[in-house]
């Protein structure tokens, strides 16, 4: 028997009218996620004030992936109260509008917090839109089709992004590959989001679910975010052991809900200043604690302050740990840590290296335009052959190693030195740097 393709599962799960206007929802929202996504992309990644630029790069996959890693797990909790039908709307109109924050952030020139906010924003509301789409799909196609239209969407709706994307693109370079042309870019995407959220609103209201049983509600809403927190959790505490990362985990209640029992099961080491009951001993040392022997219920208020029992980090059951507390007070700007490190410094062998014996590195620093004038000689060159010259001139110097030609065009725009275009071709007169550095010198 012939496997189905993407196409005929398509013309399958489109016979059913409430998966067309479902679907069709999807389409036209991750068009716009495409296009967000490449304008986003293109305006911090390949601009010359923030590439190539580690933090920068590292602060943008942090807002890329923080709505999928933080919001996405507790949107289930949401999404099964509220009408699945009103997220859609809402979600997309509510997205439109941080888009046109975004785009107007963009237009300023402004690569700082209020544009990884701005597009933060966007990407959170995002993940309940998409988590609403995926539970609606039981409510619009029969169940003989649910695994053909779980595949088929989002897969369908990849390739929209994709296709998005490249219309961003376009639409970037039509606009003169500028701040201005990005926000206008963004504005598209809102556009697209405003038109998913009018194409939701022709379906019914409850359409799309959540549905109850006669009499029956939904949990309390605390308690099942807990319950998802707790399972968040544990997932990472399992993690944690496999990559040698630790994890401390701190309550004042010995209650089981305070910290999971899941959890708990796999904490190594305990730790518990004084307890009144067994219960609270076994609750923070683990079960069949006070049983054995380890007490945290023998050691007394007064005379054992600051002295907490440990378990898990020796041989022996258990362990006397003993802490001090630092004292701070910034009326008579006393540290008592001071004397601490005064103690220590007179403890250090003789010739051992200290941060006031050892001289600092020395900090490499470069001109672009001072390097330009000594590279270039007098006639035009093409600006995509630049950064190689560069890298030549300086093989160490970081900046240089993944600079782009359009990247040195916008390092030149924020100097002022203008470029200009022959055809589709960036060239550069050194005689436009000569007269910037010029200006530079009579200042």
């Amino acid at each position: 028997m012939p496997r189905p393709s993407l196409l005929s599962d398509l013309r399958s799960v489109l016979a059913e009218r409430d998966f067309r206007r479902l679907f069709s929802v999807r389409l036209i929202s991750q068009a716009g996620d495409g296009i967000v996504t490449a304008g986003v992309g293109t305006y911090v990644f390949f601009n010359a004030s923030t590439f190539p630029n580690p933090e920068a790069a590292a602060v943008a996959f942090t807002v890329l992936y923080v709505p999928y890693s933080v919001i996405g797990p507790f949107a289930g909790v949401f999404i099964d109260r509220w009408s699945r039908r009103q997220i859609l709307v809402l979600s997309a109109l509510i997205r439109s509008v941080f888009v046109v924050a975004t785009a107007a952030i963009m237009a300023s020139g402004d690569r700082g917090v209020p544009l990884y906010v701005a597009v933060l924003l966007v990407l959170a509301v995002n993940r309940f839109f998409l988590a609403s789409l995926s539970a609606a799909l039981p409510h619009v196609v029969a169940e003989d089709k649910l695994v053909m239209a779980n595949s088929v969407s989002p897969t369908v709706g990849g390739i929209v992004g994709a296709v998005g994307g490249i219309i961003a693109l376009g639409l970037n370079a039509a606009t003169g590959d500028t701040e201005r042309g990005a926000a206008i870019t963004l504005l598209a995407a809102g556009c697209c989001y405003v038109a998913a959220g009018l194409v939701a609103t022709t379906m019914h209201r409850d359409l799309l679910g959540p549905q109850f049983e006669p009499g029956a509600r939904p949990g309390r809403l605390l308690s099942d975010l807990g319950a998802v927190a707790a399972d968040l959790a544990t997932k990472t505490a399992k993690r944690a052991r496999k990559t040698g990362v630790t994890l401390l985990f701190d309550t004042q209640s010995s209650r089981k809900e305070a910290i999971p029992p899941k959890l708990v099961e796999l904490v190594s080491v305990n730790v518990c200043f004084y307890v009144k009951t067994w219960r609270s001993n076994d609750g923070f040392l683990g079960d069949g604690s006070f049983a054995a022997g380890i007490r945290a219920t023998e050691l007394r208020p007064g005379r054992d302050r600051g002295t907490s029992i440990i378990t898990g980090v020796s041989d022996a059951q258990f362990e006397l740990l003993r802490w001090f507390f630092v004292e701070v007070d910034d009326d008579t700007v006393y540290d008592a840590a001071a004397e601490v490190i005064a103690r220590a410094v007179t403890g250090i062998a003789p010739g051992t290296l200290t941060a006031g014996t050892v001289p600092p590195p020395a900090i490499e620093t470069r001109d672009l335009l001072d390097d330009l004038d000594q590279m270039l000689g007098t006639d035009r060159v093409r600006l995509a052959d630049v950064p190689a010259l560069l890298r030549d001139l300086a093989p160490t110097w970081g900046p240089y190693r993944a600079l782009t030609g359009a990247a040195l065009r916008g390092l030149l725009h924020a100097e002022g030195v203008k470029t200009g275009r022959t055809g589709n071709v960036w060239r550069l007169d050194p005689t436009d740097v000569r007269r910037v550095l010029a200006g530079r010198d009579d200042r």
